[in-house]
């Protein structure tokens, strides 16, 4: 594979982009004709979309998936001082989450081929914790060691479209009454042993924001079987009213976290389209696969779920060596590819190292992935051939004495 033009001449606008259809655009102004910008039937449709794909009871659409994630939560009962196992290879917005209701991150090392929670790992953190005593402490954040604590929530990540190991952390989690939240926000369409990712446990969570498979502006959705839950979930996300009784009383402590009904409409509009987005993407992963495969230096994604799917959301490339990567994202920006940091790990960001106690080297896996890893664009307004030019630019690059520099 070789440039085919000058990289002045390239243009990656649609590496971008969002494909709106004109059922997408009619779907909004069907909202702004009818003068009804929230809540209402869009709202509506767009959780019954959700609850049909996850075959989920109950879904409840919310302002980000960050807001999901801090409601699911809440409505696990989530309090001060309480422990949550989760990944240290994310983005951070989990453990923001956490952090905010004042409960401490437990991070366990991930997967080094897929970047997800090792199952193994996360079962046996699992066991020692609710253990107690010195084989607990192992695990807990430096700065919450001495303190006492219950593991109240497991919350996976499925990272970049594929779904983490659940079976094992699922049976672990119902052993002990913990409850498993799915961290979904990347994982729209993808499954696990034949089931929709987000319908394993007490709750899953998605998002909608850019470069999602379905892409509203801002917006998440959380999915669950318990309809008390859901009742309660509504109400905390409504500043902790209940509308249900028709007086709009007060019962909890909540904030402001609906969906608008643009937003809303966009999203149920795109939903009827959600296999042709899934396997688009797909498509494209493949062409990044077939053109890079034989490029020194990379490390491709695992392609194949089988039986499950994988829904993508971007392209994860590892570089080597770890310097490397952060002269091919500058080398990339230049020429106005859209490529992205993904991820630095949680654990040390500079708030998260202050708060939590943290320190490098606890979770070499994760640590290593931050160092070499990075996302090349994926969706859904892109062609083979916007893939191809990226691929060249990468190419150039490799072939430069940049690569070795």
């Amino acid at each position: 594979m070789h440039p085919s033009r000058p990289a002045s001449e390239l243009g990656f606008d649609r590496a971008r982009a969002v494909h709106i259809s004109e059922a997408d655009v009619d779907a909004v102004l069907d909202v702004l004709r009818a003068g009804q910008v929230t809540g209402g039937e869009p709202e509506a449709r767009f959780e019954e979309a959700l609850r049909g794909w996850t075959g989920s009871r109950a879904a409840i659409a919310v302002s980000s998936g960050t807001a999901g994630l801090l409601l699911a939560m809440r409505g696990a009962g989530l309090e001060e001082g309480d422990l949550v196992l989760t990944s240290p290879f994310s983005f951070v917005a989990a453990a923001n989450a956490i952090l905010y209701q004042r409960a401490w991150p437990v991070y366990v090392d991930v997967d080094p081929v897929t970047g997800n929670l090792d199952s193994s790992l996360a079962v046996t953190a699992i066991e020692d914790i609710v253990a107690g005593g010195k084989r607990a402490r192992s695990w807990l954040p430096p700065a919450a060691s001495s303190q006492p604590t219950r593991l109240r929530i497991v919350l996976p990540v499925h990272l970049f479209g594929r779904s983490a190991d659940l079976a094992p952390i699922a049976y672990a989690c119902r052993t002990h009454g913990i409850a498993l939240i799915e961290d979904a926000c990347e994982a729209l369409g993808a499954t696990y042993q034949g089931r929709s990712v987000g319908a394993w446990g007490a709750a899953g969570v998605f998002a909608f924001s850019s470069g999602k498979q379905v892409c509203i502006g801002e917006g998440g959705m959380i999915v669950t079987d318990d309809l008390d839950w859901a009742e309660q979930v509504r109400a905390l996300r409504n500043q902790g009213r209940q509308v249900s009784d028709g007086e709009l009383r007060q019962l909890l402590l909540g904030l402001n976290f609906h969906m608008d009904a643009m937003g809303a409409a966009l999203g149920a509009s795109q939903m009827r389209r959600l296999p042709t987005l899934i396997d688009d993407r797909a498509r494209l992963v493949r062409r990044y696969a077939e053109n890079l495969r034989d490029v020194p230096g990379l490390s491709l994604p695992l392609l194949e779920a089988r039986p499950d799917r994988v829904a993508w959301f971007c392209f994860p490339l590892g570089v080597e060596p770890p310097p490397t990567r952060d002269h091919l994202l500058r080398y990339l920006a230049d020429r106005g590819v859209p490529a992205k940091l993904y991820f630095r790990p949680i654990h040390l960001q500079p708030y998260h190292r202050h708060s939590c106690g943290y320190r490098a080297g606890q979770f070499p896996i994760a640590e290593r992935l931050g160092d070499v890893s990075l996302a090349l664009p994926l969706v859904s307004a892109m062609g083979l051939d916007d893939v191809d030019r990226i691929c060249e630019e990468i190419y150039r690059f490799t072939t430069s004495s940049s690569f070795s520099s």
